[in-house]
């Protein structure tokens, strides 16, 4: 693992120790990275080919070549 991405992880358990803390985060967050897709999903970006490229798309791209930066083994 990348020292940057273990840097995150580090500060990311410091800050969510409690288990109250991670049942919210394991059951919110997947909620709203759904529901910001599912709206996403309706703004259309541009026409490619037959079909219209969505805001989702876009975004789904932009985090996957962000989380390949930060280390691709474990993005893959």
């Amino acid at each position: 693992m990348s020292p940057v991405l273990r840097s995150h992880f580090a500060e990311y358990a410091r800050y969510h120790a409690t288990k109250g803390n991670q049942t919210c985060h394991s059951l919110g967050i997947p909620l709203i990275v759904f529901a910001l897709l599912a709206m996403l999903a309706h703004v259309s970006v541009a026409p490619v080919g037959g079909f219209a490229l969505t805001a989702a798309e876009v975004l789904l791209a932009a985090v996957t070549i962000y989380y390949l930066t930060l280390d691709s083994a474990l993005a893959l």
